[in-house]
């Protein structure tokens, strides 16, 4: 099964989100803001990971950067 990271602040978005992937079959496994995408991004080893780019915490650049640097 493959697994998606989804990185979403609100909860109805996030839930909405989660739902249709997981119709789709896949297994989602959410993080409201940057500090915890980022200690599951490691944990959680996921095949996609979505981001909002406007995610608490970090500027939207330092974000996508972090993440990346993590998986490599």
């Amino acid at each position: 099964m493959k697994k998606i990271l989804v990185v979403e602040d609100e909860l109805s978005i996030s839930n909405l989100i989660s739902s249709n992937l997981e119709q789709a079959d896949y297994k989602v496994v959410t993080a409201c803001d940057s500090t915890e995408a980022l200690r599951l991004v490691d944990s959680f080893c996921s095949h996609l990971l979505t981001i909002e780019l406007l995610v608490p915490q970090q500027s939207r650049v330092t974000n996508l950067v972090t993440l990346l640097q993590v998986r490599q």
